[in-house]
């Protein structure tokens, strides 16, 4: 059940780096993921790179080129896999999830071993990078505006510190009083309504994490010696102060500085991994 397609073998020197490029298609029906690899000549880790941003980013980005120049195989989900199915539909965070343990599982078994891995996740994929991270071992795990709360949390929290009830409707592209009415029966489980688009996202994706709560239960079982960094920006999109202080809190975790430049442009994740460069 399993495919490692090489796409293109070809040797890119891209700012020096030397990587060889390939794509992974697993064959399962319902959890299979599409991956770019981008392999060092004497790869000695794997390099997990979860974003909802890999989709709109040329790579390798400045911190995949220098993992690559570290040793490291870069391994990027970027879609669902070709199989005919509808991501609008599907994305959820059960699917994210098996998806990325599925397809890293098959990885691994072609390459024998994913050797030290470290995880790197920003936003939605961050309760998906924990559980990798502890069911992997990894080595690192890296997180940019990782959620620690039910989404319904983060968003409370964001109207409230703002003290503007029209946070909500701005956040996901809501333009009246029954639009907001038709997110909340999405987002209860014992209504079943037509399923739709708010602002960016399908109401099945965001009813998957509206009170999903497994950070806390998979952070105490990560291994206590994986290394956690994580780093906030103020102006991403679910950022709250909540949110910030609870890594800001937990003992296992880092929180990295930004530099206030950074900080006071707009979001850009290729900006913020910066960062990680420098730790």
């Amino acid at each position: 059940m399993r495919i490692l397609a090489f796409l293109s073998i070809l040797l890119f020197a891209a700012c020096g780096v030397k990587y060889t490029e390939s794509t992974f298609l697993s064959e399962e029906e319902q959890m299979g993921y599409e991956c770019v690899i981008l392999t060092p000549k004497k790869p000695v880790g794997t390099f997990l790179y979860l974003s909802d941003s890999s989709e709109f980013q040329s790579y390798p980005t400045a911190l995949q080129k220098e993992m690559i120049k570290d040793g490291y195989r870069v391994v990027i989900p970027t879609r669902w896999g070709n199989n005919g199915r509808s991501r609008a539909k599907f994305d959820t965070y059960n699917n994210r999830l098996n998806g990325v343990t599925n397809s890293l599982t098959q990885i691994a078994s072609e390459i024998d071993t994913l050797g030290n891995l470290i995880v790197f996740a920003d936003g939605f994929y961050a309760p998906i990078a924990i559980r990798t991270a502890r069911d992997y071992r990894a080595s690192q795990l890296w997180m940019v505006e990782p959620l620690s709360n039910p989404l319904y949390s983060i968003v409370i929290s964001q109207v409230n510190s703002s003290a503007d009830t029209s946070s909500i409707s701005e956040l996901w592209g809501l333009s009246s009083d029954v639009e907001f009415q038709e997110l909340s029966a999405s987002m209860d489980l014992d209504n079943r309504v037509p399923e739709r688009f708010f602002g960016p996202h399908y109401s099945a994706f965001i009813r998957s994490y509206w009170t999903l709560d497994v950070v806390n239960t998979a952070m105490y079982n990560v291994d206590s010696s994986t290394r956690i960094m994580t780093a906030f920006h103020s102006d991403y999109t679910f950022h709250s102060s909540e949110n910030e202080t609870y890594w800001v809190e937990n003992e296992k975790a880092e929180v990295l500085q930004l530099p206030l430049e950074v900080d006071t442009v707009p979001y850009r994740l290729s900006v913020v991994e910066s960062v990680f460069l420098e730790n």
